[in-house]
């Protein structure tokens, strides 16, 4: 009775211990800008921001260069809080992606004029007719600190009518800014994680518009998630819709452009995504609005969560 005894109080003194929970929470990228309405003048749009990147992961990076930081220490059987934003439509911001007590900010909007600021800064925008001087026509949003980098700027070159937005922000490097050539920014890079057993690299900008009606325009890349901006050559009216972020990785979406006809849309933000690894001893249990998938790499139980609303929860126990 005595060994049975110390092993059941072994067994108890162990589950009141916290667990120990690395994770990597992103947020809801940005969607890239657009324009509705009939108009007499160029718009080109700038890219979406990723949504906000933040990790524990040992050696591994947060977003905006920032380091790990600290694991979570949670209890066993008590309801911890779990949303993976959304992200934005034509003109809209990422929404927040939260797990316990971290939380992730949705990335900003790249827009017609300036970006918007989140987890990574949307791309700006212009708006030019041919007249005035060369100039950079907005400035891009920022990042939050240890989550995302800023947007690029746009610039415009009125004689021949050369329009570049800048990309969207990304996790891992600020969006490009446009060039007078008709360029779009490329979007900012995104992080690499390992947390699930295999490199997975996410929360890209989207890329930027670009317009030059006597040459030839180069629509900004987007990149790790990240959708493309579009790109116009002619005099002609005409509107675009950018590409979207891929979901569950917080990528920008892409900018567009128009001239004259009424409605350019930009590339929705991808949807966030939540990597929680617990040892292998642990078992998580949802709330019935979370879908997940469950990697297995050696000693560790990672849960890949890809949809949870605001009233969503994990309880942990051994």
């Amino acid at each position: 009775m005595g060994n049975f005894a110390r092993e059941v109080d072994s067994l108890i003194e162990l589950d009141g211990l916290p667990i120990e929970v690395a994770y990597v929470v992103v947020a809801g990228g940005g969607g890239g800008g657009g324009y509705s309405g009939a108009v007499t003048y160029r718009i080109t749009t700038g890219g979406g921001g990723a949504g906000g990147y933040r990790s524990s992961v040992s050696g591994e990076s947060s977003g905006g260069g920032a380091s790990a930081e600290t694991t979570l220490k949670l209890s066993v059987d008590v309801a911890y809080t779990v949303t993976v934003g959304a992200g934005g439509g034509s003109n809209g911001y990422g929404s927040d992606s939260v797990l316990s007590t971290i939380t992730s900010l949705g990335g900003g909007r790249g827009y017609r004029s300036t970006g918007g600021s989140g987890g990574s800064g949307g791309g700006a925008g212009i708006v030019g007719s041919n007249s005035g001087s060369n100039n950079p026509a907005y400035i891009p949003g920022t990042g939050a600190a240890g989550q995302g980098y800023a947007g690029g700027g746009s610039v415009r070159e009125p004689a021949n009518e050369n329009q570049g937005a800048g990309a969207g922000g990304g996790a891992g490097s600020v969006g490009g800014t446009g060039t007078l050539a008709g360029k779009g920014g490329d979007g900012g890079y995104g992080v690499t994680t390992n947390i699930t057993g295999t490199p997975i690299t996410i929360a890209g900008g989207g890329g930027g518009g670009a317009q030059r009606p006597s040459g030839t325009a180069v629509a900004g890349l987007g990149r790790d998630g990240g959708g493309n901006g579009k790109k116009a050559n002619t005099t002609s009216s005409f509107s675009t819709t950018g590409d979207p972020g891929t979901a569950n990785t917080g990528g920008g979406g892409g900018g567009a452009v128009e001239n004259g006809s009424g409605t350019s849309t930009g590339g929705a933000g991808g949807s966030g995504v939540i990597y929680m690894r617990v040892p292998d001893t642990v078992t998580a249990t949802f709330s019935a609005g979370v879908t997940h998938t469950l990697h297995t790499p050696t000693g560790y139980n990672v849960y890949e969560i890809t949809a949870a609303g605001a009233s969503d929860t994990v309880t942990f126990s051994r």
